[in-house]
C-alpha cells in the first residue's frame, strides 16, 4: 500500500489497481460506517502515494500498454470515490490528474500503435480507447 514508503520507494501500477478493488469491495459489502470510513481513508492515503509518485506528463513507468492498470485504474478509483462521497471528494481539476487521464491519447501515433518504452507492447489495447474517450472528456469538463 506504500503507506510506510520512503521518497525513493517505487510506487507502481499495482497500487491503484489493488486499491480500486479494495474500495469497490468495501463499498459493496461493508455495512459498518466506522469501518467503511477507516477503509476509505486508508485506501486514499495509499493512492495518494501513487499520485505523489506519478510523472508530471502522466506516463506510466512500465510503458503505455500498462496505462490501463496505472492511470486507468486511478481514474476508476477516483470515479468510485467521487460517486461514493457524492462529489465531496473530487480531484479531477488538478493538472496532474488531467495529465494522467490524457497521457494515453498523447502516446498514440495511429493505426493501433503507441510510442513504446520499457516492457510495454507498442500495440494499443482496445480498453485504452474507452478510457481515453470517456475519462479525458470528463476531466476536461471539470
Amino acid at each position: 500500500m506504500a503507506l510506510d514508503s520512503r521518497p525513493e520507494t517505487l510506487v507502481n501500477n499495482w497500487n491503484p489497481w489493488c486499491n480500486t478493488g479494495v474500495l469497490q469491495s468495501f463499498l459493496l459489502t461493508e455495512t459498518d460506517s466506522t469501518r467503511m470510513a477507516q477503509a476509505v481513508e486508508r485506501s486514499m492515503l495509499s493512492v495518494d502515494q501513487f499520485i505523489n509518485h506519478a510523472n508530471g506528463d502522466g506516463g506510466c513507468d512500465e510503458g503505455p500498454s500498462y496505462w490501463g492498470h496505472a492511470a486507468g485504474k486511478l481514474l476508476d478509483y477516483l470515479q468510485l470515490l467521487d460517486m461514493a462521497t457524492e462529489g465531496k471528494i473530487r480531484i479531477w481539476q488538478y493538472p496532474l490528474i488531467r495529465s494522467l487521464g490524457e497521457y494515453i491519447s498523447r502516446s498514440y501515433v495511429g493505426n493501433g500503435w503507441t510510442v513504446n518504452f520499457a516492457d510495454a507492447s507498442a500495440r494499443r489495447l482496445q480498453t485504452l480507447t474507452w478510457y481515453s474517450a470517456t475519462d479525458s472528456r470528463r476531466v476536461a469538463k471539470t
